[in-house]
């Protein structure tokens, strides 16, 4: 819970602002834009260490032929279908990696539009 103490105010006289507008505010004051901008160098380099681990990630498990995410491991022999979709998801975060390289150089659009353009109820 958030407190709001003014001048001369007592313990006992404490008004209740709700966390639930705290959060309203800060949600506006993102959509507001009243921040700074992540330089595109900078997105360019996150985006490149994380489409770096997830090739990585991606090579260890084919070469190991075992995957894991969210705590479950699955094998190539004993559920296909499981391991492709991991390998798969990683994969296209790395072609999610690469775009967004790419349009932090201004080289393409903004792949995030794209994708809430094409899949709504995702937003």
């Amino acid at each position: 819970m958030i407190w709001v103490f003014r001048k001369g105010e007592r313990a006992s006289e404490r008004k209740d602002t709700g966390s639930a507008e705290f959060f309203n505010q800060l949600v506006l004051k993102s959509k507001d834009n009243l921040g700074f901008p992540m330089p595109p160098p900078f997105v360019a380099t996150i985006f490149g260490i994380l489409g770096l681990i997830a090739l990585r990630a991606i090579r260890n498990n084919i070469r190991s032929g075992t995957a894991t995410s969210r705590g479950w491991t699955c094998t190539i022999y004993a559920n296909p279908i499981r391991f492709c979709l991991i390998v798969s998801t990683r994969a296209a975060f790395v072609g999610l990696a690469f775009a967004e390289i790419l349009h932090a150089f201004g080289l393409v659009g903004d792949p995030i539009a794209n994708i809430k353009h094409a899949l709504p109820f995702l937003v």
